[in-house]
């Protein structure tokens, strides 16, 4: 697949895209991993998966890229997203 292949058409209507996430914050984000990962490693995984994700959604050819984060933003959130807080 083409990296063309994966971005929305030039004559479709505005695509919007929403990702929802929460920082990855140790001790608040993937505790099933632990154990056996400490509440650290396990925010490290957080946040690989949470950029690899935020990574993929930015070349997606979405006209708009939301975030609703429960928490602040960080080093891991690319260019080019609106950023909105989660409200309960």
């Amino acid at each position: 697949m083409t990296s063309t292949s994966r971005r929305a058409p030039r004559n479709a209507p505005n695509c919007h895209l929403l990702v929802m996430a929460k920082e990855p914050v140790p001790g608040k984000v993937k505790t099933r991993l632990c154990p056996p990962l400490t509440p650290a490693e396990a925010a490290v995984v957080a946040t690989a998966a949470l950029a690899d994700t935020l990574d993929a959604v930015a070349g997606c050819g979405a006209d708009r890229k939301i975030l609703a984060l429960d928490g602040t933003p960080g080093d891991w959130l690319p260019p080019g997203f609106e950023l909105i807080p989660q409200r309960g």
